[in-house]
């Protein structure tokens, strides 16, 4: 009863579920999911169990379980990590790899004809104690005790959203990681739920200046609206990655006021059927999990765009909308209460040439390097580039023009123009403040744009061009322009081990590279985290060098 499946990855831990009695247990490793149709002895106290029976659980470890036998093909590995998954007397869950259900007696259990019905529900609606705001640091930032969020639905299982899980790491292993973005600090949420340790360093982390998070933050199906990720092989995983976020924000959004579920409207300039490409997006959309897909050019007319705008077509789907600046602060808090250590220190060189001194500094198995732009020198990677954007952000409250409650957006069109000034982004950031976008500037590395510089002034007309009565907006008060730099690189995002030797001894690197999403950082975080969960998992368990040596170690692929 051994089968391939695709859906989720990993089993997130569950944590004080004080309304139930669970009677299954789920045996985890980075790539193998095991479940014991069991009913062990505990009492509630006993329910905070994710590792191995110390601590709370001290005493399980040992109970019901020498007479269960794996089935060949399943991978045993030298730990695996106790997950509390369920209230049901019978558990249904799915691995991106292999399966086996075992019952009591050891017997196997046909739960092919059950998985269509299997549908897990919310155990707890996750609260919060007070609205989730940007304040100046995330030590202020606070949150309820309730649990939850636990869901598996026709076998999809999602992450661990409680900032109050308490869990026992996994034999002490700590991962290492370099950067403190969204890229990682979502990768140390993963790793800390799959129980290991993890120390998070970063030249900066969250800075008093609330505008240091300048992204979109419209979550999109690859490619972009700005249009950088073409690359075949780019394109393939960053669909599968892409995918497995949107599933975790459309979760988020049900109790995290900083991430919102919009209707996203993408708008075309000729018929979706004369463009190969669009039309191959439009249809992979319409068959994927994303929510609400609408095709009608008759969207031009209900959100007043401008009829002489130049569009003629259009669609629209739900999408995450994440305000930026609320969500890092809330990351960031998560990460610390899970038990994260954030050091700020800035790193300098090619971690190669350091690896060996910074696994024993900071007592780490692996290293995450998720340095974006500055993989230029952490990773001497001369692909990487800056890609200048910037936003302007206008008061939304429906005073001076109708409030935009929707985003709407014209993807850059590679046949009409190279100079991505075709580019129309409007989407409200939160429930007050509406960014306009977008550029996207190549190799510029120079933060010295403003309001008044030409591509901006013309980015604000073509979007007072879509949308009549933009014009009469009111600028934020507290920022009324933010710029950035996308760290892009040349051809593919990298989510894959260091293929170059160790320079002390010459061996497998145990660095793993995470950077060069460009624009989509927060489209692609969980899946680019679940990824480097698994090639963390290659690094403990001494996957050869031939295994190394791929373009990338990736299961998302799964999500396509």
């Amino acid at each position: 009863m051994l089968r391939k499946v695709y859906g989720g990855v990993w089993m997130p831990t569950f944590v004080r579920p004080r309304t139930f009695v669970a009677n299954s247990i789920a045996y985890l490793s980075g790539r193998v999911l095991l479940v014991f149709l069991q009913t062990p002895r505990y009492t509630s106290d006993h329910l905070r169990c994710n590792s191995g029976g110390e601590g709370d659980c001290a005493g399980l470890k040992q109970n019901n379980y020498a007479d269960l036998q794996i089935y060949s093909g399943i991978r045993k590995y030298r730990s695996l990590t106790k997950h509390i998954i369920s209230k049901l007397s019978v558990v249904y869950a799915i691995s991106t790899l292999n399966i086996g259900l075992i019952s009591p007696a050891g017997s196997k259990v046909d739960f092919e004809p059950a998985l269509d019905d299997a549908d897990f529900k919310l155990i707890f609606e996750p609260t919060l104690s007070s609205p989730l705001q940007p304040p100046d640091s995330f030590l202020t930032m606070t949150a309820s005790s309730t649990t939850p969020v636990l869901v598996l639905k026709k076998g999809m299982v999602t992450l661990d959203v409680s900032p109050n899980t308490i869990r026992t790491p996994r034999n002490g292993r700590r991962v290492l990681i370099v950067g403190g973005g969204v890229t990682g600090l979502t990768t140390a949420w993963v790793l800390l739920d799959a129980g290991y340790n993890v120390t998070v360093v970063a030249e900066h982390f969250l800075l008093n200046d609330r505008n240091i998070q300048v992204a979109g933050a419209l979550w999109e199906y690859p490619p972009a609206v700005c249009g950088q990720h073409t690359d075949a092989t780019s394109l393939a995983l960053s669909k599968g990655w892409s995918l497995t976020s949107y599933r975790i924000f459309d979760q988020l959004s049900k109790f995290l006021p900083a991430v919102k579920m919009r209707t996203a409207n993408f708008f075309f300039g000729k018929a979706i059927e004369d463009m190969p490409d669009q039309l191959n997006k439009m249809r992979e959309i319409e068959v994927s999990c994303i929510k609400g897909f609408v095709r009608d050019p008759d969207l031009i007319s209900k959100h007043a765009v401008n009829q002489h705008a130049g569009v003629v077509d259009a669609y629209s789907h739900l999408a995450p909308v994440i305000d930026t600046d609320a969500y890092m602060v809330w990351l960031c808090n998560l990460v610390a209460t899970k038990g994260a250590k954030l050091i700020t220190r800035r790193i300098n060189g090619d971690l190669l040439n350091s690896e060996h001194e910074l696994l024993r500094t900071y007592g780490a198995v692996a290293i995450v390097n998720a340095t974006g732009l500055n993989s230029l020198e952490t990773a001497s990677d001369k692909a990487c580039y800056p890609l200048r954007g910037a936003l302007i952000r206008l008061v939304n409250d429906g005073k001076r023009f109708p409030k935009v409650n929707e985003a709407l957006a014209v993807t850059h069109d590679n046949e009409l123009s190279s100079d991505h000034e075709d580019i129309v982004f409007i989407v409200p950031r939160n429930d007050n403040i509406l960014i306009l976008g977008g550029i996207a500037q190549p190799h510029k590395s120079e933060l010295n744009l403003s309001l008044n510089s030409p591509e901006i002034k013309r980015m604000r007309e073509r979007c007072n061009k879509f949308v009549p009565g933009l014009e009469q907006a009111e600028y934020d008060p507290e920022a009324p322009f933010v710029q950035g730099l996308r760290p892009t690189r040349v051809g593919n995002v990298r989510v894959e081990r260091e293929l170059r030797p160790n320079k002390m001894n010459g061996g497998i690197s145990r660095i793993v590279h995470s950077y060069g999403q460009g624009g989509s950082g927060f489209s692609f975080s969980v899946g680019c985290a679940f990824d480097i969960l698994h090639l963390i998992d290659a690094v403990e368990f001494a996957i050869t060098k031939s295994d190394v040596a791929m373009d990338s170690y990736s299961l998302t692929r799964a999500n396509l």
